[in-house]
C-alpha cells in the first residue's frame, strides 16, 4: 500500500514522503498512530507541501544544532565518583549523570535520551561521549570522571566493620520476671543512661 508519511518514522521516511509498506504495518499502526495517510491524488500534492514545510524547519533545527554543537564539541565535563584504588567505580556514571553534567557545565538542557552511551561509564578517567542534537548533528565531549575518595581495600573493610559496630543496638539488662513495675522502671532507665 501507498502512504504519505505525516512524521519522521525510523528506517522508513520522512514527513512527506510517499512510502509502499504492507496493508498490514499501513492500517494497523502508522495510520492509528497519525504517522501516515493513504496515498491518494490529492493527498499527493497535499505531501509536496508538507515536504517543502519539513525542509524548511529541518535546515533551522540543523542550523540551530550546529550553533549548539560549537559550544559543547571537545568540551570536557568533569564528574566525580567514589572509586577504589584500582580506578573502579563503586557504581557507575550513566546517561542522567552525564545530561546533568552538561547542564551544570555549559547550560544547554539536553535530555538524557540524547546522549549516545553503549553502557554505562564504571572506571575513573576520560572518556568521549556523543550528545545528539540532531538526528543529523552529534556533537562529541569529554567525560572525565574523577575519584572524590579513592577506598583503599583495607579502608574499606574497616569502614564497614565500623558501620556495622555503629548500628548494633545497646544490651538492655535482664529484669527477673518476678520484679515489680519499679523495678523494671530503674533498669529501663539505667540502660537508656549507658
Amino acid at each position: 500500500m501507498k502512504i504519505i508519511l505525516k512524521a519522521f518514522v525510523d528506517n522508513l521516511g520522512d514527513a512527506g514522503d510517499i512510502v509502499d509498506v504492507a496493508n498490514g504495518y499501513a492500517n494497523n499502526y502508522l495510520i492509528p498512530q497519525n504517522l501516515a495517510m493513504r496515498a491518494t491524488k490529492g493527498a499527493v500534492a497535499d505531501a509536496e507541501a508538507l515536504r517543502r514545510s519539513r525542509l524548511k524547519r529541518e535546515a533551522v533545527e540543523i542550523a540551530d544544532a550546529e550553533e549548539v554543537k560549537k559550544g559543547l564539541e571537545g568540551r570536557t565535563l568533569v564528574i566525580t565518583a567514589t572509586a577504589g584504588e584500582d580506578g573502579t567505580l563503586y557504581g557507575s556514571v550513566g546517561k542522567r549523570d552525564i545530561a546533568e553534567a552538561v547542564v551544570s557545565t555549559t547550560g544547554v538542557q539536553v535530555d538524557h535520551k540524547k546522549i549516545v552511551l553503549d553502557r554505562a561509564l564504571k572506571e575513573v578517567g576520560q572518556h568521549e561521549v556523543g550528545v545528539k542534537l540532531h538526528r543529523e548533528v552529534i556533537a562529541n565531549v569529554i567525560v572525565d570522571i574523577v575519584a572524590d575518595e579513592i577506598i583503599e581495600s583495607g579502608d574499606l573493610e574497616s569502614a564497614l566493620e565500623d558501620a556495622d559496630n555503629a548500628a548494633e543496638t545497646p544490651e538492655v539488662p535482664a529484669v527477673d520476671a518476678d520484679a515489680d513495675e519499679a523495678e523494671v522502671d530503674a533498669a529501663v532507665a539505667a540502660s537508656a543512661d549507658a
